[in-house]
């Protein structure tokens, strides 16, 4: 009688999750604790309610595209008793935004991708795609622009506010700036970090 050997059970998605994943990736990565807290939000609102008891070889394409229309149906909000809109009236929920829905992708991509290069995970599954549009940018005129730097505490304020509306510099890239990228000749300053 030939013995053929058991094939090796694979955990479900929560408890590779809870057990692997958790604990050690999102850390190692080097993430920040803002992403740190949105990952452990998608996992418990969304990723965990939807897979939690599948084990990992199960999540496909097909079940994949399946997540992505339940994500699409989904409405968000605060719940009816406490939601109230700007004026004082009761604010209808939404439906979840592409943008949203694609973040969620990618921490469950995060996860397989981990168990695939850990070697839990045989294959990856094929992602689907989600159109997100570019959010429209609100770019303050040279009115705002001006009313801002009058409201500026001292002229230290007022220079670091200047330098953010004229370069468009957002605040982690003035931190990071060094005198070698700006080139006062030219009037360029080259954002690198």
């Amino acid at each position: 009688m030939l013995h053929t050997p058991e094939a090796k059970e694979l955990p479900t998605f929560a408890t590779f999750v809870d057990d692997e994943w958790l604990p050690v990736y999102p850390a190692k990565a080097g993430n920040k604790q803002t992403t740190i807290r949105e990952v452990t939000s998608h996992l418990k609102i969304h990723l965990k309610p939807f897979f939690g008891s599948t084990r990992l070889d199960k999540i496909d394409a097909r079940t994949l595209d399946k997540f992505v229309a339940h994500m699409s149906k989904k409405m968000i909000g605060k719940p009816a008793a406490t939601r109230t809109s700007r004026n004082g009236t009761l604010a209808a929920p939404r439906p979840m935004k592409p943008k949203r829905i694609k973040n969620v992708l990618g921490t469950l991509h995060s996860v397989l991708m981990t168990a695939h290069e850990w070697g839990t995970l045989a294959a990856l599954p094929k992602f689907p795609k989600v159109k997100a549009s570019l959010p429209d940018f609100d770019f303050y005129n040279s009115t705002e622009v001006h009313q801002l730097l009058a409201a500026a505490r001292d002229a230290e304020d007022r220079a670091i506010l200047m330098f953010a509306c004229y370069t468009g510099a957002r605040a982690g890239e003035q931190l990071a700036l060094e005198w070698t990228a700006v080139d006062t000749r030219s009037k360029i300053v080259s954002f690198s970090r």
